[in-house]
């Protein structure tokens, strides 16, 4: 309670993530004045908010884990691809970048880079550059062109995960993979419908994607395997 603070209901916390009992002080302390100074720029109230929503964090290593998970995603969506740091860089600069995300979606915090965070945002790389290609007019020659290409992608997908940051959650192969499938190689829907469509029911999102196939005379093509 000293690091938390009294606002932090702690016996909740406790009751969701038993462990933390164990945690030593500095170690929390340690993680609190992370997410307090470095993600959320002083906000003490935000940071205290997605430790009490995640009390796992709590167990996890500052240097070790969340320093360079947070400073991946933050480059992953918002840094250009050619100063993008090194994997093993891990200033904690420009991590208020992903401060909203954080927020909206604490258990990013325990989500791994390889095998979950950078899969995910390869597939939705590869649909929005589908997309956005497939809407350019006649292509020119040079890197510019890739370059800015690159730049419209990262935006679209940053966009997308920033609206609606609990996709980083969802299985790749249950999920987002048969619905992006659906929405953009069956519909061919944009891919600005994905931050929508991925969050509704299984229900819900056959009855939308096929409405919004409709709606922009589209003509739905039978359903395929991905």
């Amino acid at each position: 309670r000293r690091c938390l603070g009294d606002d932090c209901d702690v016996g909740a916390m406790v009751a969701a993530s038993p462990s933390i009992l164990g945690l030593s002080e500095g170690s929390i302390r340690g993680v609190c004045d992370f997410l307090e100074r470095h993600v959320f720029a002083g906000d003490v109230a935000r940071a205290r908010g997605v430790l009490q929503t995640r009390p796992q964090a709590l167990g996890l290593s500052v240097d070790r884990v969340l320093r360079p998970r947070l400073a991946w995603l933050a480059d992953a969506l918002f840094e250009p691809p050619r100063r993008r740091r090194a994997a093993d860089d891990d200033r904690s600069d420009g991590l208020d970048r992903i401060a909203d995300l954080v927020a909206k979606y604490p258990p990013v915090l325990g989500l791994r880079v390889e095998g979950n965070l950078r899969p995910k945002l390869e597939l939705l790389r590869e649909y929005a550059r589908r997309s956005l290609g497939r809407g350019a007019a006649s292509p020119r020659d040079g890197d510019d062109d890739d370059e800015d290409l690159e730049r419209r992608v990262q935006a679209a997908v940053a966009e997308v995960v920033s609206t609606c940051p609990a996709l980083l959650g969802y299985s790749l192969e249950r999920r987002l993979q048969p619905r992006l499938h659906e929405i953009a190689d069956v519909h061919g829907l944009p891919f600005r419908s994905v931050s929508t469509l991925l969050r509704l029911s299984d229900a819900a999102f056959e009855r939308r994607v096929v409405a919004l196939a409709e709606e922009g005379g589209q003509q739905p093509s039978r359903r395929e395997g991905p």
